[in-house]
């Protein structure tokens, strides 16, 4: 009996071992994943260099390696996650490299300001949907791997409305204020160009950024290092925004440089607790879409 005890304490020490070495590991790789990709975001985003590659660039080092590594957390177990990860990756450099080359081709101009931005060629937009048709299909070969960074669907449909909700008011919060405060002017863009950005937004921006910032950097945080919810909240909106911190494009209205900061760390705040309170993506990525789409109105 003495023996087998001995023999169970060991096991243990082994076993907390190696879940410490697996927690700093994810620490590490997170932290990596940030520097590198706020390094190079803030380094292509100053290269002269078309609008296409441009984009294409700064979405490789960022919205197609946050999908990639939040899937290798998901299956970190999996003798294949290697392989499924950089799957992921490379079928987000396609999407985006097609859709790229569709719609931006030649610009030297940013798409909203260029006469493109009202040609029906937007609509190839589409294109960045199918990224969730690679999420599905991993989300039904694995299950429970994909429910550790909130690729579920509890109850998805009443999530996704108050996901969406919660976006709708804080960007209409964001419209009041730059209307009354810095005295800017709402416009519609033209629907080409609204259609494109929806489809970006619905397709790959929002879901990739919520899977890697509050189904793999605030889960890590909140849940595995037990932090509490403001700490793991607050590191992770600052993180969040720090690709919009480094860019070279900022207006020279200070008030609207700072009060797009200000508001995109609000929405991640309020992204951290649809995720801590759903467990599940969906309401985080509802609110992402939302917010994002009423601010194309400045």
């Amino acid at each position: 009996m003495s023996v087998q005890a001995f023999h169970v304490s060991e096991d243990w020490s082994q076993i907390s071992s190696q879940m410490r070495r697996e927690r700093l590991y994810a620490g590490l790789v997170i932290l990596v994943v940030v520097i590198f990709s706020t390094a190079l975001v803030a380094v292509f985003d100053r290269l002269a260099l078309s609008v296409a590659w441009s984009s294409f660039l700064v979405e490789a080092v960022s919205l197609c390696l946050y999908g990639a590594v939040a899937i290798g957390y998901a299956l970190r177990p999996h003798a294949r996650m290697r392989i499924i990860a950089a799957g992921v990756y490379g079928a987000g450099l396609v999407l985006m490299a097609v859709t790229n080359w569709l719609t931006k081709s030649n610009l030297r101009v940013r798409l909203v300001d260029s006469p493109r931005a009202q040609n029906p060629v937007l609509y190839a937009g589409i294109i960045m949907l199918l990224y969730w048709v690679v999420l599905i299909g991993l989300t039904r070969r694995f299950p429970a791997e994909m429910r550790k960074i909130g690729l579920t669907g509890v109850r998805w449909a009443a999530w996704s409305v108050v996901g969406a909700l919660t976006g709708l008011i804080l960007g209409g919060h964001l419209l009041f204020t730059a209307t009354t405060a810095a005295g800017l002017v709402l416009t519609f863009k033209p629907w080409p160009y609204t259609l494109w950005s929806l489809g970006y937004e619905a397709g790959i921006q929002s879901i990739t950024e919520e899977l890697f910032f509050r189904g793999v950097v605030f889960n890590y945080l909140y849940r595995v290092e037990e932090r509490n919810f403001w700490l793991s909240a607050i590191v992770t909106s600052f993180l969040n925004v720090t690709a919009l911190i480094v860019k070279a494009g900022w207006s020279s209205n200070l008030l609207l440089s700072l009060g797009t900061l200000f508001y995109a760390f609000a929405m991640s705040m309020i992204s951290a607790a649809l995720f801590s309170r759903s467990r599940s993506i969906v309401p985080a990525f509802a609110n992402n879409v939302a917010f994002s789409m009423a601010t194309m109105f400045l």
